[in-house]
């Protein structure tokens, strides 16, 4: 793993297809800004096409990157494409050519970080005013990569099948089904019996769970962890029907046990792309907003604004029109107020 321009034996033993290589020319849109070169004479070279003529301008750079996922690869290489691809250009001040750049900063296993840098120009050396962004602004910009690598075992994801409404004090078979990840796999079931707190059931699959009085709900969840290391996890609700339980509790339309408390969930999946899932508890009916930030507090979408009864929700969020980076989303509903991150990752 790493990334540069490989030597030539090696590319053309790789574009032969020896290996198992291949290769893949991505794009990412947007960013975030993480760094500002305050007010300050900036030259540009006023390279041939540039929308900027060249000379001496007052005015601030910005540096903008994005972390990028790179999935499926059991190794790979990668470098950036620049001329023709990248929206952005680089940070030199003293002579700056307006020629398309990004680069790598840095990589992980299983991500790239990207950068380009943008530039606000306020006026120019005769004080003529300019007030624009060149070659874009940072929401605007356009990294263009190559990944070059050997697929690899796709991450595990994990399903529980299984009674959801058994006959009370039964006992019955739960299966945490696998997709993608590494063999041999491990299992740690757990429990929640309403408190809280998850019990620990079994190191096996199927699992035999139960043994729940009539009217009562419990939950049941497995963490699933393939051979490289790497975990999947999923949860459900079991409710068990009858009569003459402990309590008599008002239910929701699926006949479950309303929640005993506000709560806004994790989305899932994290990151995502381009759905997400935002799930919230509501013990009493409460007029309810849902809605969705990106990091300069700018309300993206509402997805929720009425009243609602008390209850358990869902809620997707599709993001197909926003570029990648740290998203936040925020749930009112009366007195409480909860905001979480997630990460869209296209």
């Amino acid at each position: 793993m790493g990334y540069g321009r490989i030597n030539a034996g090696r590319a053309l033993e790789r574009l032969s297809g020896v290996g198992g290589w291949t290769l893949s020319q991505q794009l990412a849109y947007g960013g975030t800004v993480v760094g500002t070169l305050g007010d300050q004479w900036i030259n540009f070279a006023g390279s041939s096409g540039s929308a900027l003529s060249g000379g001496s301008y007052w005015g601030k750079r910005y540096e903008v990157r994005t972390t990028v996922p790179i999935t499926n690869f059991s190794q790979f290489q990668a470098w950036t494409r620049q001329i023709g691809a990248t929206r952005g250009w680089s940070g030199a001040t003293s002579s700056n050519d307006q020629l398309e750049y990004c680069d790598i900063v840095s990589t992980t296993p299983t991500s790239i970080t990207l950068r380009t840098f943008v530039y606000e120009i306020k006026y120019n050396a005769i004080d003529q005013a300019i007030n624009q962004w060149y070659p874009c602004q940072p929401s605007q910009v356009q990294f263009a990569y190559t990944v070059w690598g050997v697929p690899g075992i796709p991450p595990p994801s994990v399903i529980i099948s299984g009674e959801s409404n058994p006959p009370a004090y039964s006992y019955n078979s739960y299966t945490a089904n696998i997709t993608g990840g590494a063999p041999p796999f491990s299992y740690a079931w757990e429990s929640n019996y309403g408190t809280g707190t998850w019990y620990s059931v079994s190191n096996t699959n199927p699992v035999n769970f139960g043994g729940g009085d009539p009217n009562n709900y419990w939950s049941l969840r497995v963490t699933v962890t393939d051979a490289q290391g790497r975990q999947a996890q999923d949860a459900t609700n079991i409710y068990f029907t009858g009569s003459g339980g402990p309590y008599s509790a008002r239910r929701d339309e699926n006949d479950k046990p309303l929640p005993t408390a506000f709560s806004l969930d994790q989305n899932y999946p994290n990151p995502f792309n381009p759905t997400t899932t935002i799930s919230y508890a509501l013990p009493t009916d409460a007029r309810v907003k849902l809605t969705v930030f990106d990091v300069l507090g700018r309300e993206v979408e509402t997805l929720v604004n009425e009243t609602k009864s008390a209850g358990v929700y869902q809620a997707v969020f599709n993001s197909s029109r926003l570029s990648s980076g740290t998203y936040f989303y925020r749930l009112q509903a009366g007195e409480f107020v909860q905001t979480k991150k997630m990460i869209l990752a296209k």
